[in-house]
């Protein structure tokens, strides 16, 4: 789910703890709580990072597969 931020289009990677780009795409937030699906199951436990971009944000979100 991604909360608290400012609406428009996003670019969204899904990344391994190497650096490799799983999954990448653009996504528009409305501004208000919503979910946005990535359509990649990770093959691997283990821990990814899920980058999103913005024009006036960027954060990185960790997500631990199992």
């Amino acid at each position: 789910n991604i909360s608290h931020f400012p609406a428009g289009d996003y670019s969204v990677e899904l990344s391994d703890i190497t650096g490799r780009v799983l999954h990448s795409g653009r996504y528009g937030v409305s501004g208000v709580s919503e979910r946005i699906e990535i359509p990649y199951i990770p093959e691997n436990a283990g821990l990814y990072l899920i980058t999103l971009k913005g024009d006036s944000i960027s954060r990185t979100l960790k997500y631990f597969a199992r």
